[in-house]
């Protein structure tokens, strides 16, 4: 389970800046809102925690070489089921009603496609520029189209990029004879 979060071979440098980023970005967003004077109920304020914990925490682990490698290492399959699985994330907003289910769907419809696509293309040389103009396209049209509160500004930014630029992109090229990370 644990390397399906850092890899195999996480260092202690990764996990602190895994760990540290979730820490402290979700405190800060958990002060912002509170400052702010927004009443949200118990199940917004787990929503909300939840999944700031887990964009902030993922985006730095999915750019380590550990989480990168391990993903890029294994089964295709594998990483379609990583983006699948990250419906929790607008689908816990939309539950809890701090964002529209219309909008959330639509954003996990567009990762998912501009995710695959940019899997797809593992073995060029443009993978990182289609996943810059991917992502720099889902936050434009989020921007244009949602109607986010104040405390969701963060959301379709780094959520995207967890998972366009951070997990989508091999940072780390694999071998492809022995399907290992290169020493």
């Amino acid at each position: 389970m644990l390397a399906e979060l850092h890899g195999e071979n996480p260092t202690r440098i990764g996990l602190a800046l895994i760990y540290g980023t979730a820490t402290i970005g979700t405190a800060l967003l958990a002060w912002y809102t509170w400052q702010l004077g927004l009443s949200l109920n118990a199940w917004q304020w787990l929503a909300l925690l939840i999944v700031a914990a887990d964009i902030l925490g993922g985006a730095v682990a999915n750019m380590t070489r550990s989480t990168n490698t391990y993903y890029r290492s294994k089964s295709y399959m594998l990483s379609v089921g990583f983006l699948v699985m990250h419906i929790a994330h607008p689908a816990l907003l939309a539950w809890s009603g701090l964002a529209r289910w219309s909008e959330m769907l639509w954003l996990y419809g567009y990762m998912l496609i501009a995710g695959l696509f940019i899997l797809s293309l593992a073995d060029t040389e443009h993978q990182k520029a289609v996943a810059v103009v991917l992502w720099v396209g889902g936050v434009l049209l989020a921007n244009v189209w949602f109607s986010m509160g104040v405390i969701l500004l963060w959301f379709v930014p780094l959520y995207l990029f967890k998972l366009l630029m951070a997990f989508a992109v091999t940072h780390y090229p694999i071998s492809p004879e022995t399907k290992k990370a290169p020493v």
